[in-house]
This record gives C-alpha cells, sequence and structure tokens, in this order.
C-alpha cells in the first residue's frame, strides 16, 4: 500500500491524488453526522432556553419599561439633521442656496490688473468682467475665496449707467459673493462688473501661491505661480468659476525689475511703473477660468520654434536651465508631430513650459503656460537616469496634447467632471 501511494504522488495534479487517500468516503462523512437521540434533545432544550433568554431581555429593553426605582424611561426620536441655514459673514441671510451659480449672467471678458508683493507677501488687484445678461435679473452671483473684496459697481453697457448695489453678502462655505441690484438688467443686455481685491501670498499648492527655491550659492529665491484646476481661480480674483463659462482674458501684472512676468499669452508692453514695471499681455482665447495661469519669478529661458512657427519655450532656476534642453527637443518635436497626425493646428502663438518648484501635480495643462513638477521638465544627461529621461518625455508628450484637446473640449461634460 506504502508503494501505491509513493506512485501516485508523482502523478499530474498531486495534491488532488493526495487528498483522495486520506479523506474519509462519502458514507464514512455521512456516519460521522449521526448523533445519539439524548444528543439531539439536549441541543434543543438549550437552544429553547436560549431563545427565551433573548425574548425576556427584549421586554425588558423595550421602550416606556421601568427602572428600578419605577420612573418610566421613554426612547428619544433621532433628530435631523440641521437644515443648512447659509448665512451670510455679516450675520444676513445669504439669498442664493445653491453652490452653482445661477444661468442668468455669463462672463464675456476679463480685464485683470494683479500687483504681487513677494517681499510683503501679499497681491491686490483690479478685475473688470465684461458680461451677457441671459435671463432678467436683479442681482448678480459670483465666486471669491480668502479674498477682501471692496470698490464693487455694476455698469450697462455701452452707456456706463452706473447700477446701484443696495446689498453685498459673502456666503465662505460655497466660496460666493451676492450683489443685490437696485433694479433689474434685462435679458440681451450686457454689463461690466469691477471690483478691487487682496490677498496673501502664502505658500500652500492652490490659487495664486507663494514659492521658494534655493540657489547655487544656498540663497533663497521666491517666485509667484499659481495652479487652479479645478476651482481655485477665485482665490486669485473674483470670476465665474465654473469651467463651462468660458470667457476671453487679459492682464495687467507689476513686477520688480529682476524678475519675469509670465501669462497664457505673449507679452505685449513693457512699462516703468513708481520704479517697477507693469506687464501686458495679449488677450487669450475663450476659455475655463481653470486654465488661466500667471508667474512671477527670476527665471531663465531657453527658446525654440516648431515648423509652424510657434514659439516654444522651457523656464527654469537659473542654475537648471542647462537641464532644459530636452524637453525643449521634445516639445518641438511632439507639437510638430500633433499638428501633422491631428490635423489641427495649434491655435496659439507660444507655448511656455515652466518648472516649479513647489507643485502638488505632475503637471498643468494651463493653456500656452503649462506648469511642471521639476522632475518632470528637467533632465541631466550627466546624472539622471534612462527612466528619467522617458518620463521627462512622457509628461510633456502628453501635457501638449491637452493643448490640442482643450480645443474641442466639450463645455457641459468638463463642467460635470470638475465639479
Amino acid at each position: 500500500m506504502a508503494d501505491d501511494i509513493e506512485d501516485v504522488s508523482f502523478l499530474p495534479g498531486d495534491t488532488l491524488n493526495r487528498k483522495s487517500l486520506y479523506e474519509p468516503s462519502l458514507p464514512q462523512r455521512c456516519r460521522q453526522l449521526i448523533c445519539t437521540k439524548g444528543k439531539a434533545t439536549a441541543i434543543i432544550v438549550g437552544m429553547g432556553i436560549f431563545i427565551l433568554l433573548v425574548a425576556l431581555i427584549a421586554a425588558f429593553a423595550r421602550s416606556g419599561s421601568r427602572t428600578c426605582d419605577g420612573q418610566t424611561t421613554e426612547s428619544v426620536t433621532p433628530t435631523a439633521a440641521p437644515v443648512e441655514d447659509y448665512i451670510a459673514t455679516n450675520g444676513e441671510k445669504f439669498p442664493w442656496r445653491n453652490i452653482r451659480l445661477p444661468p442668468s449672467i455669463s462672463p464675456l471678458e476679463y480685464d485683470i490688473y494683479l500687483h504681487p508683493n513677494l517681499t510683503q507677501r501679499k497681491f491686490s488687484g483690479d478685475v473688470t468682467i465684461k458680461c451677457q445678461v441671459l435671463e432678467k435679473t436683479d442681482f448678480v452671483v459670483l465666486h471669491s475665496r480668502d479674498l477682501v473684496v471692496t470698490q464693487v459697481s455694476v455698469k450697462t453697457l455701452p452707456d456706463n449707467d452706473e447700477k446701484k448695489i443696495t446689498n453685498q453678502l459673502e456666503y465662505t462655505k460655497n466660496e460666493q459673493i451676492y450683489l443685490k441690484l437696485e433694479s433689474s438688467v434685462s435679458s440681451g443686455d450686457k454689463i461690466h462688473i469691477k471690483m478691487h481685491f487682496e490677498g496673501k501670498l502664502i505658500k500652500k499648492l492652490s490659487g495664486f501661491y507663494l514659492g521658494t527655491y534655493t540657489d547655487s550659492h544656498q540663497v533663497i529665491r521666491y517666485l509667484a505661480s499659481t495652479q487652479f484646476e479645478p476651482t481655485a481661480a477665485r482665490q486669485a480674483f473674483p470670476c465665474f468659476d465654473e469651467p463651462a463659462m468660458k470667457a476671453n482674458f487679459s492682464m495687467s501684472i507689476v513686477r520688480d525689475k529682476d524678475y519675469k512676468a509670465l501669462f497664457n499669452m505673449p507679452l505685449i508692453s513693457s512699462t516703468p511703473t513708481n520704479g517697477l514695471m507693469r506687464d501686458k499681455f495679449q488677450q487669450s482665447v475663450k476659455m475655463s477660468t481653470y486654465l488661466v495661469a500667471f508667474i512671477v519669478c527670476d527665471f531663465d529661458s531657453i527658446t525654440n520654434k516648431t515648423k509652424a512657427g510657434t514659439n516654444v519655450t522651457v523656464w527654469a532656476p537659473k542654475d537648471q536651465i542647462s537641464q532644459a534642453h530636452y524637453a525643449l527637443q521634445v516639445a518641438v518635436n511632439v507639437l510638430d508631430c500633433y499638428n501633422k497626425l491631428f490635423d489641427i493646428p495649434y491655435p496659439l502663438p507660444k507655448q511656455d513650459l515652466v518648472a516649479i518648484p513647489d507643485f502638488s501635480s505632475g503637471a498643468m495643462e494651463n493653456w500656452g503656460l503649462i506648469t511642471y513638477r521639476m522632475t518632470a521638465v528637467l533632465y541631466d544627461p550627466v546624472h539622471s537616469s534612462t527612466r528619467d529621461k522617458e518620463w521627462v518625455a512622457i509628461v510633456v508628450a502628453h501635457e501638449l496634447a491637452h493643448q490640442v484637446q482643450t480645443t474641442t473640449n466639450n463645455n457641459r461634460l468638463a463642467c460635470e467632471v470638475l465639479l
């Protein structure tokens, strides 16, 4: 018998064969399940006692039972969750009770003036928003977060008649500002909304925030950059911060003479003002607020052109600009490839790629001004690995694909996905 077992163990599926040799047969299993009459009686009695004990416990624990001192205990009905009160920062009721903005007004153009102060770690500015009235309304709701908004005015176009604002409220939970107008604006009208705003430049990773890096001389350098996806543009300036509410953007930025300002679009002019420089940029194509980007930094750059004439520039700290050549080469080649492959010409006159020291994502496809984590755009042929080189190529190509995708992006779909 032992020899038979040993031979079977070397057959294919030896685990199954070994199991079949040592397991009891079906009749043996049935015999093992049979118990005596006495055991069966004991099991039934035990189950009965257990059920009786459970019933007694439930009876004494029911609502209205009496305690040892004779007092009656009453069951407590759970209270419903409190209804949202929508209280504004000044204590008044906030009239608009929806996290989404009303469909009555749609933005057309933004004109933004921005003055970041990296030394005092704050920024201020003005925004004028040209809007189309789609439905008759006597109020305006838009987004703002962590901003002090003052000097608000609403004017009708083209006559510039000012609409008196009878109440201005802010509801921080929904990050909304409510403007109550003395009289209604009609469907088809165009209006200008103008606001002054102030905010803090702090080290965070969303909105308009402060970044730092250490140069080769161990000196800490400062910059200010943006990350608006999905809904952080409202942290930089008051706006209609929903992806479907696309508009054209014009930007002016005040900077120190030793710094450079970057925007989605090319620079038009630089004008001296009070010892500083004011840079004015070309108006953007129509786009969502989350694709707006601007940077103030002391970086260096290298530039090349695509076959179609698009200027491609990579920006990085001065000590690391030598590591940007590979990304520039990939970007130019990829844009040429996409233009041919998709038969969709790149719609902007320039494309910037910027290495950001403090950055939460791998990269962000801001239209015309893509921001990257430094490891996703810088490659050192001496010290970087082949895997690092591959990663730079993958991320650069991926973000440039977004630039082509943006031209055909569906408003409603983008809105639902991002919100």
